[in-house]
């Protein structure tokens, strides 16, 4: 029941005593210690601990208190948020043994509607496919050789293997995106600013990271939705998230989309052709119009990113970081123009399916770091399987704010596969 079913079946469940929290996580407790040796997604798990959160829950439930929508529910976090119960290393040598005062205010919010934290999922060095060099590298449940994304990997890994119901990650460039398409899951990036990066390190936000954001991964759309809710919002401390109105999205009917599949010399493998095309043929029974359109001036999207990537490298010159910053505008421009007569677009998410480790070529996802560019919000679903059984997610964007199109558009393209259990585990 627990892996198939989305959160707001399984709060409903908890709520009518169909199922006790206990129950539940000592199920998840379970899974991560079968498909954990095998995978190396979870690298902090405290068993005990959230045993006697799940019983303390269903006391709570029984005398009738009111039920957060998550209470109960065990979910993951990438090990770059704090975490005042577990240790947070961030994939760093130097933080080790550290344990911070206080959690993230995304990992605050999620246990203050009632979820329980399970463990630390493990992220490679520094955001790239390096090994970890206190954990290791985590494996991708489809195919133990092959790489389950940047550096929501682990996050991606165990959720996918059905070890968590959901969990909290983060995306730059395509981390959340990426691996939910190595590992076949349903993941959120939202807009710039919508929810507050405190206690995410390595720190992010601001002038100096507008790309990064922080959002969920599950293996339902719906629960997305959900998750993000509660995540958003301002927490007081991180200046650059302000209170937006709540967008209330209008009729699947009503929308107009555009597609595009090449970007500038990069070509998708034919099966990820295949994919788009039979899921832009499914959403066109049920939406307003489906155009196929390519944007211009995509070649700049590397460019940017190539120079963005050097500033961490060595200290620009004025001339070279004001060169960036209008490279930068001028791809919003373009991209902003683009869009205007449409709701949603849609791309695949990378030109190619998860493969080995070592072999990630940023010029295999400029699909990804063309919307980290522009801060606007991405849902990624599977939406179909290559020849060799690996997972094939397309991405879906929206204009700023209007994270609920994508999520309306995502859940009629789920109906096309969704995710589908790992043949390793099940």
């Amino acid at each position: 029941m627990f892996l198939k079913t989305p959160l707001h079946e399984i709060h409903q469940a908890i709520k009518n005593k169909k199922i006790s929290s206990y129950e539940m996580v000592s199920f998840y407790c379970n899974q991560i210690k079968k498909i954990n040796p095998v995978i190396n997604a979870v690298v902090q798990f405290d068993e005990e601990n959230a045993l006697t959160k799940a019983k303390e829950a269903d006391i709570q439930r029984d005398r009738g208190h009111n039920l957060g929508f998550l209470h109960g529910i065990p979910f993951t976090a990438k090990d770059w948020f704090d975490t005042k119960d577990f240790i947070s290393t961030a994939g760093f040598d130097e933080r080790r043994n550290f344990i911070p005062e206080k959690d993230a205010t995304v990992i605050a919010r999620i246990q203050a509607a009632g979820g329980i934290l399970l463990g630390k999922t493990n992220v490679p060095y520094k955001g790239t496919e390096e090994e970890n060099p206190i954990y290791g590298r985590t494996l991708n449940p489809y195919n133990l050789e092959y790489s389950p994304g940047w550096s929501s990997g682990g996050e991606a890994a165990i959720n996918s293997a059905g070890g968590s119901p959901f969990g909290i990650a983060s995306d730059s460039g395509g981390s959340i995106r990426v691996p939910c398409h190595f590992c076949g899951l349903a993941g959120l990036k939202p807009t710039t600013g919508r929810i507050p990066s405190t206690g995410h390190y390595p720190e992010i936000g601001g002038f100096l990271d507008p790309r990064s954001q922080i959002g969920p991964i599950s293996r339902h759309v719906d629960d997305l939705g959900y998750i993000y809710r509660i995540l958003q919002g301002s927490d007081g401390i991180d200046p650059y998230v302000v209170e937006t109105p709540h967008f209330i999205a209008p009729h699947l009917s009503e929308l107009k989309v555009a597609y595009y599949i090449n970007h500038h010399n990069t070509i998708p493998s034919a099966d990820i052709v295949e994919t788009l095309e039979k899921s832009v043929a499914h959403l066109r029974k049920s939406v307003k119009s489906v155009t196929f359109h390519e944007p211009k001036l995509l070649a700049i999207v590397m460019d940017i990113t190539y120079k963005y990537w050097d500033i961490y490298k060595a200290s620009p010159t004025t001339k070279e970081y004001l060169q960036l910053i209008q490279m930068w505008d001028e791809h919003r421009k373009n991209m902003w123009h683009y869009v205007q007569p449409y709701d949603a677009i849609i791309t695949p998410v990378c030109s190619k399916t998860a493969h080995p480790y070592g072999k990630t070529d940023p010029e295999l996802f400029p699909y990804t770091l063309t919307y980290s560019l522009t801060g606007w919000p991405c849902v990624t679903v599977r939406a179909g399987t290559s020849e060799n059984g690996l997972p094939i997610n397309l991405q879906i964007v929206a204009k700023p704010y209007h994270e609920e199109i994508c999520l309306l558009i995502a859940k009629n393209i789920e109906e096309m596969c969704g995710w589908k259990e790992p043949n390793l585990f099940y």
